[in-house]
């Protein structure tokens, strides 16, 4: 699993003829990454006298941090496992009498995975404005990289809901999963730009 993989190996199989890792994969190696640069800010500013007053906060900002950060990088892992799944569903003989149904199934499976990504990320910029307003300024601009990163996994994972949303049946799955997709845009876009507001001020 690339959970306990180089990095190396992972951009080199992203970059081979294969199906998997793909899209949702990169998208949550990438939330991670953006995770990662929140965990450092928290650190410095703990750890930073100049900031003792928001020290116990951004002690729970950097634990819940980190348990985003760890289940993001399962994510590049179970979208292997998702989209592989399907792929071999995709490849069965369509005069297969349990095809469809495991069409379906696997479909929304493939779909749910990003879509819980597209969550994750929600969550982190939460974070990551937390510490963009009150962090370690000489490091604003890693929270500036981070929300950028984090917008970028959450469209490149709602890209990867929407695809295997297109074939699912369920209009009411489908019609729930997007709307709540939307309002998880338009938040994570709000909070977005608040961090990069508070580091240009710093600039």
């Amino acid at each position: 699993m690339y959970n306990r993989k180089s990095l190396q190996t992972f951009i080199d199989d992203l970059a081979a003829k294969r199906p998997v890792p793909g899209g949702g994969s990169a998208s949550a190696a990438v939330a991670a990454i953006a995770l990662a640069l929140g965990s450092m800010q928290a650190r410095f500013t703990v750890d930073n006298p100049q900031y003792s007053s928001v020290a116990e906060t951004f002690i729970s900002l950097l634990i819940e941090s980190e348990r985003l950060r760890k289940e993001c990088l399962q994510y590049v892992d179970k979208d292997v496992v998702a989209y592989g799944t399907l792929n071999k569903v995709l490849r069965m003989p369509s005069a297969n009498k349990q095809r469809a149904q495991l069409l379906q199934k696997h479909l929304v499976r493939a779909a749910e995975v990003p879509f819980e990504l597209c969550v994750i990320c929600d969550k982190a910029m939460k974070i990551c404005e937390e510490l963009a307003k009150k962090g370690n300024v000489n490091l604003i601009t890693d929270a500036g990289c981070g929300a950028l990163l984090l917008e970028s996994a959450f469209a490149a994972a709602a890209l990867n809901v929407r695809i295997n949303l297109k074939y699912v049946k369920d209009k009411k799955f489908v019609d729930a999963k997007c709307k709540t997709l939307r309002k998880m845009a338009g938040t994570i876009a709000v909070r977005k730009k608040k961090v990069l507001s508070c580091v240009e001020k710093a600039l």
